[in-house]
């Protein structure tokens, strides 16, 4: 998932947030990382981009594990 770490560190990065050196299924994106609501928006719609996903269509998007699921393709999971 070295992808979305890039991808979650940029936009940490942006927001003038510490960067993560690597990413756990059980981090809250909010509580772990810092994020508040628009930092989330921009990752959600970062990430939908990236692969090509609604990482929002089960519900909103709380820990890393959440966004692991969203985007790992059906034949995968």
């Amino acid at each position: 998932m070295e992808k979305l770490l890039n991808i979650i560190n940029q936009v940490l990065k942006n927001s003038g947030l510490g960067e993560v050196e690597e990413l756990k299924p059980e981090q809250n994106l909010k509580d772990d990382l810092g994020m508040d609501s628009i930092i989330i928006a921009e990752l959600v719609a970062t990430v939908d981009v990236a692969f090509d996903s609604d990482i929002n269509s089960n519900g909103m998007v709380q820990t890393i594990k959440d966004i692991q699921v969203a985007i790992t393709p059906d034949n995968e999971k």
